[in-house]
């Protein structure tokens, strides 16, 4: 193996490792907002039915549906850079003299193209 070729494999390892951590930070932030969640629904739950309470628990619903509403905004930018990591990933394999033999993530993106279903196979 050349240096060049050391060097196609050394980028593409490092943008999926890129890709992969993107995953984790999704699943933490998620997971966090689901358990903040839980916690402010359980007060809520909890909480006595009185006029003096009333405030408290719409203030803890309006948390609960910030917190919720949140995750999607945050989550927006790191698929971004999922996105642009798995698209280094096909340019390298698509690269003329890329010592990747199998073309896992061009073949992905021929098979399942963005935004459409996935049709079961027949056969």
């Amino acid at each position: 193996m050349n240096d060049n070729d050391e060097k196609y494999l050394a980028e593409y390892e490092r943008a999926q490792e890129v890709a992969l951590h993107t995953d984790g930070i999704v699943h933490e932030i998620t997971s966090i907002a689901w358990a903040a969640d839980t916690l402010l629904l359980g007060f809520i739950l909890e909480v006595e039915c009185k006029p003096s309470n009333e405030k408290l628990v719409i203030l803890a619903a309006v948390v609960g549906l910030a917190i919720t509403l949140y995750v999607p905004f945050s989550i927006s930018p790191i698929k971004v850079i999922q996105t642009i990591a798995y698209d280094i990933c096909r340019e390298i394999e698509n690269t003329d003299g890329s010592p990747i033999a199998h073309k896992l993530h061009s073949e992905v993106k021929k098979s399942i193209p963005r935004g459409n279903p996935v049709k079961p196979q027949s056969g």
